[in-house]
């Protein structure tokens, strides 16, 4: 009997299983696609993540975005995007109930589906994963995207796993502008090399009291603690950056951080 021949989808699963995608946790996990992988919507993103420390796959901006949330949030331990599901199991759940599995135009050659994000959290005891989807409200009125939806909710259910969809309707537009604010200044490399260690807690407890009282514009004291303390413009306002970031100063994350507007130290995130 004649050898099968193997199809592409076949022999480039084969690489990814030997590249091990789709393992591990933390900076060790690698996504079973990268962004080289397939055609984007809209912005695709390489971004080093702060809770994994290693670069993350983001295959629009939608999903950029709803990644910004997760690595803010202090529930969240783990982020795995891109996540393999078993392809025979998938197969199975699609001839059960009576779907075509992707892809639709060639149901003869099955690709490994995809869940956008495999999340752990935190719990008051231990941890437990959730699985997310990422899409457009717009895209929800397509009939062969519910019917991949389907088969994906099957596969988390029979694992006992939250699934669910988010658009970008789920998604705080000032949240999301505010994290990527202050994203960048997370670590302590992200200050100015000209801003001193020895140097910051004079600056805060010059800064704090004025800052604390939601009167005057962020700039105005920033450029105040540089020209006072002979610091090269914007040091100051970097450090505020920082101290955000970090969440050393609880503001109200859910207004807009506006250096031309008074902080709101009234309410937390």
């Amino acid at each position: 009997m004649a050898k099968r021949k193997r199809n592409n989808n076949e022999k480039q699963n084969e690489k990814k299983k030997k590249d091990k995608r789709g393992q591990g946790h933390f900076d060790q996990y690698k996504p079973w696609l990268n962004i080289q992988d397939v055609a984007s919507l809209g912005l695709a993103t390489r971004l080093k993540g702060i809770k994994t420390g290693r670069i993350h796959h983001l295959l629009s901006t939608l999903e950029l975005n709803y990644f910004y949330l997760l690595d803010w949030s202090e529930e969240v331990i783990d982020i795995r995007e891109q996540y393999p599901l078993d392809l025979p199991e998938t197969l199975a759940l699609a001839e059960e109930v009576n779907l075509v599995h992707p892809p639709r135009s060639n149901p003869n050659v099955p690709i490994i589906m995809t869940t956008d994000f495999l999340i752990t959290v935190r719990q008051p005891i231990g941890t437990k994963e959730i699985a997310r989807t990422i899409k457009y409200s717009k895209d929800l009125t397509n009939s062969r995207v519910l019917e991949k939806f389907e088969i994906e909710r099957l596969y988390w259910k029979e694992r006992n796993i939250d699934w669910g969809i988010v658009t970008e309707l789920d998604i705080n537009k000032t949240l999301i502008k505010n994290i990527k604010w202050l994203y960048k200044f997370r670590e302590t490399n992200s200050l100015p090399p000209s801003l001193a260690t020895s140097i910051i807690p004079e600056l805060i407890d010059y800064m704090l009291p004025v800052v604390r009282k939601n009167e005057t514009p962020l700039r105005v004291i920033t450029k105040a603690c540089d020209e006072k303390f002979a610091l090269p413009s914007g040091n100051s306002l970097s450090l505020v950056r920082h101290l955000l970031a970090t969440k050393n100063w609880q503001v109200n994350i859910l207004k807009p951080l506006q250096p031309e507007k008074p902080l709101d130290f009234r309410q937390t995130y």
